[in-house]
């Protein structure tokens, strides 16, 4: 399915590590989304935290299974990540590439987790910490800083997981400083729409698409010159929030 498998335990003690920095302790729920081979989860048990091993291929589901034989904190579930309630406040994975952007949605909307430790292709990496006027800045890049305080951690090269892929990877560091609401609801909306002009006039975008004055805009502090892909983060929040109070009174009629 599209995934390289971890075979350097180098990148599970960073895991351990990054978790003990942030006072996760030992018998602490831990959500792993992929748990492929059972490298991670294993460092995890040896650990003493309790696990929740979540691996849609079936096969793997069941090598999980004998690589936590004997550790009762242990739970393998067979079943697809992306449809499940996360419970838990920390999450951990090393999951396929292409399914990185849905993952990072994912753990931004569940508002239980507090602290996200993934290992991504450096690209993606690079798109979630970008800052405003870059090439790399985008959709994912407003969500996730809205919702998280963001640090690029340790790099891993191509020999650290097995099949090799063609890429860089990087391990991710997510804190929680904000809970998903239905502003960051609508900023996902509004930023759909918004960034397929992204390079094109702000405020003639926003006038077109969301149906707001130009006046009312601008004291947001956007400037006439300003491009899509140059406003920050905030100034989304500032655009979700007065989409919903011109839509209130229509909708209170």
């Amino acid at each position: 399915m599209g995934q390289s498998f971890l075979i350097n335990p180098r990148v599970a003690r960073d895991f351990i590590a990054e978790l003990k920095m942030h006072r996760v302790k030992p018998g602490e729920l831990i959500c792993e989304v992929g748990s492929g081979l059972g490298v991670i989860t294993y460092a995890l048990l040896r650990e003493e935290y309790r696990v929740l091993a979540i691996e849609l291929d079936e096969r793997l589901a069941e090598l999980t299974n004998q690589v936590a034989t004997g550790y009762p904190g242990a739970i393998v579930v067979n079943a697809d990540a992306l449809d499940l309630k996360y419970l838990c406040r920390v999450v951990v994975s090393n999951a396929p590439y292409y399914l990185s952007s849905d993952l990072l949605i994912k753990v931004a909307r569940e508002s239980s987790v507090e602290l996200a430790l993934i290992v991504l292709q450096k690209e993606v990496v690079d798109r979630v910490c970008a800052k405003p006027s870059t090439k790399e800045y985008g959709r994912l890049s407003i969500i996730i800083q809205l919702l998280f305080n963001t640090k690029p951690g340790a790099f891993y090269s191509s020999s650290d997981f097995y099949p090799k892929p063609k890429v860089t990877s990087r391990m991710l560091v997510l804190e929680r400083k904000n809970p998903y609401n239905s502003i960051y609801r609508r900023v996902e909306e509004l930023t759909r729409v918004l960034f397929n002009e992204r390079r094109k006039k702000a405020l003639k975008v926003i006038e077109k698409n969301l149906g707001l004055r130009k006046d009312d805009v601008e004291l947001l502090g956007v400037s006439s010159g300003a491009r899509v892909y140059q406003l920050p983060p905030q100034v989304f929040v500032e655009l979700a929030k007065l989409v919903e109070l011109h839509e209130a009174p229509a909708s209170s009629k």
